[in-house]
């Protein structure tokens, strides 16, 4: 009797299995099936791990259909001494992670991104981008796929008909199971913990659909495909994502004789629906019929999924890039990993913790907590965390603190992970205090003053700081007034603006440059929009192709710490100057989670001859509360703030980084998202003397008026997009800024 293979000419199990035993890298795995004579189990697996085995697979390109992400051969001993060999379950293909480095058009022998050395990348784009922009070249279209990659235990399930069994397996260890019974065969060894646990889920699942009548066509269907998925919900291995109960959550579908990869979703996902079984979300993107459109779309999708948090993208996605045929023809083209980086943040937790536990158990000297934080730095690259880094560096110091003084509980961590990191939590008053809301996605940008507020705000600022106004200034308790000097020292005031885009910093700037211009007051002043926009270009040069919120998001990182050294280098120029005084002004929007972060840079900048006052620059405060979906939200600035700082922005049209493109509302959402950074804020002046300000200066930026110039629907729509908005990120539904800006 020919097997499928055979009859088929793809994939012959019996030369897999030969392959795995010859090869060096790769091992074998048997194991004689309990209840039936005659027949063994053979695991194909790789004997490297982590970059080993990325390393094997993307320098020997061709294994990578040989040795799947689970691969269980079924050799049978027929009448007369005959081996039958079969392919008991396959898995999807080893895939990697998406780097945005494959767009990049300069090879050179440098590193590039999270590759060591060039080379290495152009080997991984190979394999996931180079048979896409292949077939899109023959004129083929390319549907694109986001799956959630579900954070449990890998899982694969297939049947054999000649045993009438289940196969059940984690990624490298499988069993063949007819009914619960069977499994107890399996029990004796440690080999089958998981595969064990997920064949008991497994059997809970065949019972329903046993029930709904579709057992004997669930069989015939994976005699020839095996269910790729996810084992989750055992409260005893839970990963980073919390599960409420016991499941396989399935991703894919793979015919076990074929060399394809696995089945188009369209096709795997319509198995999945057929027999009602759990599967993860997925999107489909769009079509795509060019490569620079597609790389587009990926870019943002991948820039998407980086800062998104774990309770709504789960560990991340799993591109899935699908070849469409005139005819409607289709098949897969590529499969990459993407990941969020506070997934990634928190498994390099676990991975430290494991290794300082191993230290301090032996007796060891530990430097962990200072790798995390090192190599988390690098992680994050140019992108966007949900919270502050330093909020993780917090929960990592207090992950290290209870291991340390519970090194008995290394098994909790290992296999709880997720119940551990609560626990540590709940435990720890210190990150009560934490704010937890996240630092801007965009940072702000100097505006195009409204002229009939100029002359107002200029007099604001003279009035407030001119030579002879030193009474006209409020004194905090135990706080000297601007200028007032206690000793011979040099003193540096540094202005902090805490506003929103199109405030009118620019006319701050430029009032206070007129003010201390007859005064022997040095003066320096910094752009964070500026530096933003010369890293960008430095960036489109060598990266044309890139368009401007890939530009904006590669150099976020880059642009904080350019920020920061600029802030160092005015400092240092301050304490060379001949003045006694000297003024610098931040000109950058400063969210209330961005306070503590610049408050730590200026003090760290600032050396022992210099002595630091520090002025929080705010809005005029007129509050402004809306019913929300619990509670009452109040913002500091009033409705109409908000609105004028939007016709300000929309008006640009030669900012750095904001500017009011027509036919764009982009620039409505970016206000409105540092609009909602100061939901239930106190700006007060003992608020921001808790913050660590000296002074406050509340400056008339704009012409605060009622609501009464907005329409119903203008005011209600407002309401919808402020009580929906994420905390530092911005609102999603375009289609409702569309909407306002035709208000406006």
């Amino acid at each position: 009797m020919a097997t499928p293979a055979e009859k088929t000419g793809t994939i012959n199990p019996g030369d897999n299995l030969s392959f795995a035993k010859e090869q060096r890298g790769f091992k074998v795995v048997k194991f004689a099936v309990p209840w039936s004579d005659g027949a063994t189990l053979h695991d194909l697996s790789c004997a490297m791990r982590g970059g080993g085995e990325d390393e094997l697979f993307l320098n020997q390109p061709h294994s990578l259909n040989i040795i799947r992400r689970g691969n269980t051969v079924l050799t049978t001993t027929e009448t007369g001494g005959a081996i039958k060999t079969l392919m008991a379950r396959k898995g999807l293909q080893k895939f990697f992670d998406f780097s945005l480095d494959f767009f990049s058009e300069k090879e050179s022998g440098k590193a590039a991104g999270k590759f060591s050395k060039w080379s290495d990348m152009l080997k991984c784009r190979r394999v996931i981008w180079d048979p896409v922009v292949k077939s899109l070249t023959e004129g083929n279209s390319v549907i694109l796929y986001k799956l959630v990659k579900a954070n449990g235990e890998n899982c694969q399930v297939s049947y054999v008909k000649e045993l009438d069994a289940w196969i059940v397996a984690s990624k490298n260890v499988g069993l063949a199971a007819r009914n619960r019974a069977d499994l107890d065969g399996y029990r004796s060894s440690d080999r089958f913990g998981f595969a064990l646990l997920m064949a008991e889920a497994w059997f809970d699942i065949v019972d329903r659909i046993e029930k709904n009548g579709l057992i004997d066509q669930l069989k015939e269907s994976l005699d020839q495909h095996a269910l790729i998925g996810e084992y989750v919900g055992n409260k005893n291995h839970q990963h980073l994502v919390r599960y409420t109960k016991i499941d396989i959550v399935f991703y894919a579908v793979v015919n076990k004789y074929s060399e394809e990869n696995c089945l188009p979703p369209r096709d795997g996902y319509a198995l999945l629906d057929k027999f009602g079984l759990s599967k993860v979300g997925f999107e489909e993107v769009g079509m795509f019929d060019s490569a620079k459109n597609l790389q587009n779309a990926v870019t943002k999708v991948f820039n998407r999924i980086a800062a998104a948090p774990i309770n709504e993208e789960e560990e991340g996605s799993v591109l899935y890039i699908v070849e469409r045929t005139a005819d409607d023809k289709q098949r897969m083209l590529s499969l990459s990993k993407l990941k969020t980086l506070e997934y990634r943040l928190l498994r390099k937790l676990r991975e430290k913790l494991k290794s300082h536990l191993d230290a301090v158990s032996s007796g060891r000297n530990s430097n962990k907590y200072n790798q995390f934080t090192r190599e988390s730095q690098d992680l994050i690259g140019e992108h966007d965390l949900p919270k502050p880094l330093e909020y993780y560096f917090t929960v990592a110091k207090i992950a290290f603190d209870y291991a340390s003084k519970n090194v008995e509980n290394v098994d909790y961590i290992r296999e709880r992970y997720i119940d551990f990191l609560e626990d540590v939590l709940k435990s720890q008053k210190e990150v009560e205090d934490i704010d937890f809301k996240s630092v801007a996605v965009l940072e702000g940008a100097s505006t195009v003053a409204i002229n009939q507020d100029k002359n107002k705000q200029e007099h604001a600022v003279s009035a407030k700081l001119g030579p002879s106004s030193k009474n006209n200034k409020k004194k905090g308790k135990g706080k000297k007034d601007f200028g007032d000097d206690d000793s011979s020292s040099k003193e540096i005031f540094v202005f902090v603006p805490i506003t929103l885009p199109g405030c009118g910093k620019t006319t701050t700037l430029t009032a206070l440059q007129k003010v201390l211009k007859s005064t022997d007051v040095s003066f320096q002043t910094i752009s964070s929009d500026a530096i933003r926009l010369q890293l960008m270009n430095e960036i489109q040069r060598k990266q044309p192709h890139l368009d401007r919120d890939s530009l904006f998001h590669k150099t976020t990182k880059t642009s904080r710490t350019e920020f920061t050294r600029g802030i160092e280098r005015m400092f240092q120029a301050a304490t060379s100057s001949t003045e006694d005084k000297s003024v610098i002004f931040l000109d950058k929007n400063h969210p209330p989670n961005a306070i503590p972060g610049v408050m730590r840079d200026l003090q760290k900048a600032c050396p022992r001859s210099l002595k630091l006052r520090t002025i929080a620059v705010v809005p005029e405060i007129q509050p402004f509360s809306m019913l929300g979906k619990r509670a009452d939200i109040r913002f500091p600035f009033a409705l109409s703030t908000l609105i004028q700082c939007c016709l300000r922005v929309k008006a640009r049209r030669n900012h750095e980084t904001l500017n009011g493109e027509e036919g764009s509302a982009k620039f409505a959402q970016v206000v409105f998202m540092f609009y909602s950074m100061f939901r239930d804020t106190e700006l007060d002046e003992v608020s921001l003397e808790n913050n660590g300000f000296d002074h406050t200066l509340y400056l008339p930026f704009t012409q605060v008026t009622d609501n009464t110039f907005m329409s119903d629907d203008m005011f209600n729509l407002i309401q919808k997009i402020l009580r929906n908005s994420p905390n530092g990120r911005p609102y999603e539904d375009m289609d409702d800024f569309d909407q306002l800006v035709a208000f406006l």
